[in-house]
């Protein structure tokens, strides 16, 4: 039996034998939790931490790629634009070499943030196999109010996006530039103009939809004894109107989810873009439940959820009393 730290903490993942980590994986495959809850918490916890770091891992690894990639985009553009009949052609394939070299650090780290996404779901059916008991295990009436906040644009991809917006406009500028001084007449600006019209779009439309699909700021999920509001899926719901709530591992990431007693109904009354209404939407109809994502939101997933049971527990002891 792994017994809780003197504090009541659990104890850390790497601190448990070997032979009960084994015993955690041999059940996980199976579906099943571990029997000792102070293992189950360990494994809750350590999954909690390693899913922080593979946020911060990808964010960084976005921010990073980004960054240079504008940087190395100004570059070229700057060639471009100071280009004359006299500059040598190996000018501006020393540019796209520069730009090369400069991303390299950007991809080592992104393979690497990849990776460690992959090593974290491995991990993923062990969280599953134990957060569900970790959660009834303490399970118990409570009336504090919990809320889940918007991580911000640290948000993987979020300013990356953004950012990569400005990638085609020096690009563009330098190359119609360069252009220029090899052809005559304004015909040598349409090429340039029209790829960097081309590249910008996409991006612009994947900025938006990423910013459709993801809240970026405010409260996502506020539980409270007076009902359930979730500003990031433009619902509100009173206490009566929700079954239950649970944590689920859905498309690969851990969710509080928020199951209505009639998903149709609670489905035409949301409010939020039109893009995360419509998913929402499919979730209630097909899944019956309306899912958070771990990566939305700050702090522990598995804490709000245990607050919002607890609040939950508390609405039907006194609607039965």
């Amino acid at each position: 039996m792994a017994a809780m730290t003197p504090t009541g903490t659990p104890p850390a993942w790497s601190a448990l034998p070997p032979a009960v980590r084994a015993q955690v994986v041999a059940r996980a495959r199976q579906g099943l939790p571990h029997p000792d809850p102070g293992v189950r918490a360990a494994v809750v916890v350590e999954r909690r931490r390693r899913r922080e770091f593979a946020f911060r891992l990808a964010s960084a690894a976005m921010l990073s790629f980004a960054a240079v990639a504008v940087a190395a985009s100004v570059l070229i553009g700057l060639f471009g634009l100071f280009a004359d009949d006299r500059t040598p052609g190996v000018v501006v394939f020393g540019a796209m070499l520069v730009f090369v070299v400069i991303c390299l650090p950007a991809a080592v780290l992104m393979f690497w943030s990849a990776g460690y996404n992959l090593v974290l779901h491995g991990t993923r059916r062990i969280e599953s196999a134990n957060v569900v008991q970790a959660l009834a295990d303490r399970r118990q009436p409570g009336t504090a109010p919990v809320a889940g906040h918007a991580r911000g644009f640290r948000q993987p991809g979020a300013v990356s996006l953004a950012l990569l917006v400005l990638i085609p406009i020096p690009v563009c500028l330098g190359l119609a530039r360069f252009t220029s001084v090899y052809e005559e007449g304004g015909a040598a600006w349409v090429i340039p103009v029209v790829t960097g019209v081309l590249i910008t779009i996409p991006l612009l439309l994947i900025a938006y939809a990423q910013a459709q699909l993801t809240p970026f700021r405010g409260v996502v999920a506020e539980f409270t004894t007076d009902g359930v509001r979730l500003p990031a899926l433009g619902l509100d719901l009173g206490w009566a109107e929700v079954a239950r709530i649970e944590a689920v591992d859905f498309q690969q990431t851990l969710c509080c989810t928020v199951v209505p007693r009639d998903p149709a109904a609670v489905a035409a009354r949301s409010t939020a873009p039109w893009l995360r209404r419509a998913i929402l939407r499919w979730q209630l109809r097909n899944k019956g439940a309306a899912y958070l994502p771990a990566a939305w939101m700050r702090g522990p997933v598995d804490e709000i959820v245990a607050g919002a049971q607890a609040l939950h527990l508390t609405v039907l002891a006194g609607t039965t009393a």
